[in-house]
């Protein structure tokens, strides 16, 4: 991702919580949401998107390093977390606590797709496994990055006419060699 404003959250998808807890106490699954847009609080251009084990400072780092281009003149607008002072040495990081009862707040958009990717899983799938949650972040990151595209149908038909026949099993391996390599929980 190449932009001059990123917005970023760790959100969480699944089914209520049975402990009754919100946020870094609930047990669903926790994903790691990086939208880019072009001028600070705009319409969003592209987003990425990535399960993680925890909301750790460590695994944000080592996403940012690999996805997204840094430097100082850069901004990062986040929600307050102490997670993402790791990078202030490499962005401008606004961090501070926001307030989501103003309808303009800094992370409108992102909160926004975030709503929408929950009830994506919930009413077009009616729920997804943890072990299948990658696949369908894939899909939806793709959906989002190419919703202006044009020409959307010559790159499927490209897409499709380049690629074999992938098997259950053959998805399946695919899935528990990616947890594997993640060192994620196979259920």
């Amino acid at each position: 991702m190449d932009s001059s404003f990123y917005e970023s959250d760790v959100a969480y998808t699944g089914a209520p919580s049975h402990n009754g807890k919100r946020g870094l106490g609930t047990d669903k699954q926790p994903f790691l949401v990086v939208l880019s847009t072009e001028q600070e609080n705009q319409y969003p251009l592209y987003i990425k998107l990535h399960e993680v084990t925890s909301d750790s400072g460590n695994l944000i780092q080592e996403f940012f390093d690999q996805y997204v281009k840094m430097s100082n003149e850069r901004k990062l607008n986040t929600d307050g977390k102490t997670t993402y002072n790791i990078l202030k040495t490499r962005l401008q990081v606004i961090n501070e606590a926001i307030d989501y009862d103003k309808e303009d707040h800094r992370l409108y958009f992102l909160n926004k797709i975030i709503s929408n990717l929950n009830q994506y899983l919930l009413h077009v799938y009616h729920g997804v496994s943890k072990r299948m949650l990658p696949l369908y972040y894939g899909e939806y990151e793709w959906r989002f990055n190419h919703r202006k595209c044009r020409t959307i149908m010559d790159k499927i038909k490209n897409y499709i006419t380049q690629s074999g026949v992938a098997t259950r099993k053959m998805i399946r391996d695919y899935v528990d060699q990616y947890a594997m390599a993640r060192g994620l929980e196979i259920s």
